[in-house]
């Protein structure tokens, strides 16, 4: 009966848009769920309610796409501090991936919004640019937070000399000038940058500059450049003079038919599917790890076994993506606006971000989601953990951005809200824990205990569950925070977030994120791969059994990988540590092999993406009836006023009915959540989910959510 209902509901939405639009029911133009946000109409006077032709480029785009970046070697900023379990420190230089720098003329822009000079002048360089036919310029900012007082300015003179061979350059700034120097001899040099002597200082760029760049120009890649002040800016005349002389170098033709030729065009789309395609082949690419259905048989292709390097990201069919790469400053940006916004915090670089963007991707298109804002706390785009990592308590200077973004815009995120897994993974410790003391006689956690826990506890994850406020500069792994120090929970990579500044909860609290998706998938070659468990649970949910917290290596406790990620080679949940190889073979490493054995100590449920984007298109499609229910009868004819009123019922309707699926989906759900767990550590008498049976409960509801939604905004709409 359900099933019929939820028929006929989708039958009388379609006929409804058919007859108000007097064409086909399937014709119906989709409209985005979601704002678009553009930082240069935005931030720039100059250029409000104007077309331009800039887009930004973050640091990753510009180094690694546009100019091929040097990654490997001695000068490498790539390098990463690496100690084995005797102390031993190294260090390792690697890159695998790369991407076809593109031919032709590049046109980038130096500077940012703080700067006075740009602020004046940008909209000139619109009007020049437009002149010549430039597509596009490309705009980098060096401050990486977007602020004129920035903490990480890659131009900015460090006061000491670089030294890959200490620690002690986390404790300054020097890693942020190794960017920027890496960046001056990309763009002014053909030196492969694998001398250190052979490197171009950042000193050399200036800003705001316009820098022509091509990687085929004799002798030396710019082909052209300018750069001016606030007095330049002044005179408008002169200026454009001044950057019509700079264009006119890849000018052919005369007069107003002169255009600028060959010049590099990539759209944000283009970008992050070559991109992302590229990584992710590099880092799949050779794995021979088996995919492995929900029950653990063998997925294959025309009787062949599929492993990892049978997976891809985006194919040619693929010619368009809602995924766009944001800095910081566009993404704080964006969420300061009026409407609905979407993001997901993630990294280009990261595994666990390749498992899911294929979902996140299909479940935008699907749910109208159009534009999907993509943001790396790492903010050079290299790997975990690096140095310019946002998401991490280690890094003084840059941490506050991260705690800044939770703390004063994604409010309702955190224990007392939408809790993470890092805050799950938490609880778990805390439960853990007691038990352990349990078993000696001793007494529980105590508040303050609790807290430091909380905050310093840095163990495998290598930044534990929280970010904090240290003294700048202090590095030390679970040093204490400072007096009244600010904390955040910590979000694991990916997290897809649907945000609207005014959203409210039912009590009427301010609810600024509507539904979260937030999810770790890696699992060797599993990577939710279409068939697998994964793919299963992340769309439906999952519950997931926690176990103990374990000693990785007799001194720190492991803090992330007790999240009982699902084992593709025996088919069970079972805890990710190291306790066993460790004391067996003495290397840090591999997995617990317990399995059913190991007592489970707490239960609990993650969102999948069904749940998380029906609760959105239901937010979305109740602001639609809000509209309509004070529509004004006297603004339309008595049929269309008609058609508008049993639009809005249909809307009703489908709100109550995929609030009544999901809720059923949820009880069901934490029903298995709380069946009954070990009561010490010792208690390995209950029963363990099969893998179907952490598979959640929730539907796709999408089809009905847009049906009902299109219906009811073009009766909306259809007045006198």
């Amino acid at each position: 009966m359900k099933n019929l209902k939820k028929i006929l509901r989708g039958i009388v939405a379609a006929a409804l848009l058919a007859a108000l639009q007097d064409v086909p029911a399937g014709a119906a133009p989709a409209e985005s769920f979601v704002k678009a946000y553009d930082l240069f109409t935005d931030k720039y006077s100059k250029l409000m309610e104007q077309e331009h032709v800039f887009q930004t480029a973050e640091f990753g785009q510009i180094y690694h796409y546009f100019l091929g970046g040097v990654h490997n070697g001695p000068s490498s900023f790539w390098a990463t501090l690496v100690r084995d379990k005797d102390g031993k420190e190294t260090w390792r230089n690697k890159r695998g991936y790369e991407v076809n720098v593109k031919s032709g003329n590049h046109v980038f822009l130096l500077g940012g919004t703080w700067s006075a000079a740009l602020q004046a002048s940008i909209g000139y360089i619109n009007d020049v640019a437009k002149e010549y036919g430039v597509p596009a310029i490309y705009n980098f900012d060096p401050h990486l937070d977007g602020r004129a007082d920035s903490g990480i300015d890659i131009f900015a003179d460090p006061g000491q000399p670089s030294n890959y061979g200490t620690t002690e350059e986390f404790r300054t700034k020097v890693y942020y000038r190794e960017r920027g120097d890496a960046l001056a001899t990309a763009l002014l040099s053909y030196n492969d940058g694998l001398d250190p002597d052979g490197r171009i200082s950042a000193d050399e760029l200036k800003v705001p500059s316009i820098i022509i760049w091509n990687r085929n120009n004799p002798e030396a890649p710019v082909v052209a450049q300018y750069t001016w002040d606030e007095a330049k800016a002044a005179d408008e005349t002169a200026f454009k003079s001044d950057l019509r002389a700079v264009f006119e170098k890849i000018a052919v033709g005369s007069g107003t038919q002169k255009k600028a030729t060959d010049i590099v065009s990539v759209s944000p789309s283009d970008y992050f599917i070559e991109n992302e395609n590229a990584r992710f082949r590099d880092f799949l690419g050779g794995s021979r790890i088996p995919l492995l259905t929900v029950d653990g048989q063998p997925i294959t292709v025309d009787g062949v076994a599929q492993t990892g390097k049978n997976l891809t990201l985006f194919t040619e069919a693929d010619t368009y993506t809602p995924f766009e790469v944001v800095t910081y400053e566009e993404l704080r940006g964006a969420l300061a606006t009026p409407g609905n916004h979407a993001f997901v915090f993630a990294g280009q670089w990261c595994p666990n971000t390749y498992a899911n963007l294929r979902d996140i991707h299909d479940y935008a298109i699907q749910y109208n989601v159009q534009k999907v804002y993509f943001f790396d706390p790492e903010l050079d785009a290299t790997f975990n953990n690096s140095i310019t990592a946002v998401r991490n308590s280690d890094r003084t200077f840059v941490s506050g951005m991260y705690m800044d973004l939770l703390a004063d815009v994604l409010t309702n995120i955190g224990p007392d809200g939408i809790p993470t897994q890092f805050d799950d993974a938490y609880e778990n410790y805390i439960v853990s824990e007691n038990m352990r003391r349990a078993e000696k006689g001793q007494a529980s956690l105590t508040d303050d205990e609790r807290l430091q826990i909380r905050l310093t506890n840095a163990g495998n994850s290598g930044d534990g569950y929280s970010i904090y406020q240290k003294k700048p500069g202090n590095t030390d792994k679970g040093c204490a925070p400072i007096e009244n120090a600010k904390w955040v929970s910590r979000l694991q990579q990916p997290t897809l977030v649907l945000y609207n500044r005014e959203h409210r909860d039912a009590s009427g609290k301010p609810a600024p994120v509507i539904s979260m998706f937030e999810q770790m998938w890696f699992s060797g070659g599993n990577m939710s791969a279409p068939g697998t468990f994964g793919y299963a649970a992340s769309r439906r949910g999952r519950i997931l059994e926690f176990q103990e917290y374990t000693w990785r290596d007799g001194k720190q406790p492991d803090t992330l990988h007790n999240l009982g990620v699902y084992d593709i080679t025996n088919n069970l949940s079972i805890p990710k540590t190291s306790i066993v190889e460790y004391s067996a073979t003495g290397k840090a490493g591999g997995a617990d092999k317990r399995g059913v054995n190991a007592p489970v100590t707490r239960r609990s449920y993650w969102r999948g993406l069904n749940e998380t984007l029906n609760a959105f298109g239901v937010a979305v499609l109740e602001d639609l009836i809000v509209q309509a229910v004070g529509a004004s009868a006297d603004k339309y004819t008595a049929e269309n006023y008609a058609a508008l009123q049993a639009a809005l019922e249909v809307a009703q309707t489908t709100v109550n009915d995929v609030r009544a699926a999901d809720a059923a989906a949820k009880a069901a759900d934490l029903t298995k959540v709380s069946t009954p767990v070990s009561a010490s550590l010792s208690d390995v008498s209950k029963a363990r989910l099969t893998a179907t049976e952490q598979v959640g409960s929730f539907t796709d509801q999408s089809a009905e959510i847009k049906a009902a939604y299109s219906s009811l905004r073009t009766a909306l709409e259809k007045l006198q």
